[in-house]
């Protein structure tokens, strides 16, 4: 049985919703990962290589930012999608779904620079006395 479009933008509108879910939980995690290893790294900045916890949240940074990469397009295909769907509907009102677009750009941009600025700190971290 073919879905009505009604049905298919009820599908699409869930998918949108279950990304916008994993980007803001996976946005908060990665700040608290991130957060929590600058703050031990700080607190233990005389502990001989503590420099090396830095990596966990540059590896992390670097991951999410080729996810936001890769997934941008489909979410702009998704959003595409609802878009069509809701002027074939004839929808008063539709869902914003640009707003995931938005946040995926502004998170990947704002990763980069987080990125950027960690591996400085990496560098710029007090080393051990050898």
């Amino acid at each position: 049985m073919v879905p009505t479009l009604w049905q298919q933008y009820q599908q699409l509108v869930d998918l949108y919703r279950y990304y916008l879910d994993l980007v803001v939980k996976t946005s908060s995690a990665f700040w608290l990962i991130a957060g929590g290893v600058l703050a031990f790294a700080f607190a233990n900045s005389t502990e001989p290589n503590v420099r090396w916890a830095l990596i966990v949240p540059i590896v992390m940074s670097s991951f999410l930012i080729v996810v936001l990469l890769v997934g941008r397009s489909m979410i702009r295909e998704l959003h595409q999608a609802l878009r069509a769907l809701s002027d074939e509907i004839e929808l008063r009102q539709r869902v914003h779904s640009e707003i995931l677009v938005w946040a995926i750009d502004g998170l990947a941009g704002l990763l980069v620079v987080i990125t950027i600025l960690l591996v400085w700190l990496l560098a710029a971290f007090p080393r051990a006395a050898a």
